[in-house]
C-alpha cells in the first residue's frame, strides 16, 4: 500500500497549531473588546489608577519622613550607648586597677 500523499506540502506541529490558534483567538478578542466599549473601560481604569497612583505617593512621603526620623533616633541611640558604654569600662578600669591595688 502507498503512503497517502499529504495535501500541505509541510508538516505543522501541535505546538505551531497552539500558537497559531491563540494568536487568532487574542486577536478576537481584542477585536470584540474594542467592538463592546472597551475604550470607556481603559479610561475609567485610567482614572482610577490615577487616584490610586496619588494616594501611593502620599504613603511614600509618609514612609520616607518615617524612615529618616527612625534613622536619626538610632544614629542618637548608638551614640548614647557608646557614650554609657565607655564610662562603663572605665568604670570597670578603675575598679580593676583599685582591687589590683588593694590585692598587692
Amino acid at each position: 500500500m502507498r503512503p497517502v500523499p499529504h495535501i500541505c506540502f509541510f508538516k505543522i506541529s501541535g505546538v505551531m497549531k497552539k500558537m497559531f490558534l491563540g494568536a487568532i483567538l487574542g486577536a478576537i478578542i481584542v477585536l470584540l473588546f474594542i467592538f463592546f466599549g472597551g475604550g470607556k473601560y481603559v479610561s475609567k481604569v485610567g482614572v482610577g489608577m490615577e487616584h490610586v497612583g496619588k494616594k501611593l505617593e502620599k504613603v511614600e512621603k509618609r514612609l520616607k519622613k518615617s524612615t529618616t526620623e527612625a534613622q536619626k533616633r538610632v544614629k542618637k541611640t548608638v551614640k548614647k550607648v557608646s557614650k554609657k558604654a565607655q564610662k562603663v569600662k572605665e568604670g570597670i578600669e578603675e575598679t580593676t586597677d583599685k582591687v589590683n591595688r588593694l590585692l598587692e
